[in-house]
């Protein structure tokens, strides 16, 4: 899933890996992979990953959240 950090303003995908229980959930926060910074959590039981967009992924989401904000 990709999301935009609220601090520096780069977009980042994350995931949820590791096996996956029912119950036995905690937070885990999503942290920026440019700059650090905390963006939320997920409550899971795996553990998140977060990881930079190359150029033109970047550049494909920016184009489709201006679109949206049209």
């Amino acid at each position: 899933m990709s999301i935009k950090c609220k601090k520096c303003g780069k977009l980042f995908d994350y995931s949820v890996g590791g096996d996956i229980y029912p119950g036995g959930k905690e937070k885990e926060d999503i942290d920026c992979p440019y700059c650090g910074e905390n963006n939320g959590y997920v409550m899971t039981s795996g553990f998140v990953n977060s990881y930079k967009l190359d150029e033109k992924e970047s550049e494909k989401m920016d184009k489709l959240e201006f679109l949206i904000q049209k």
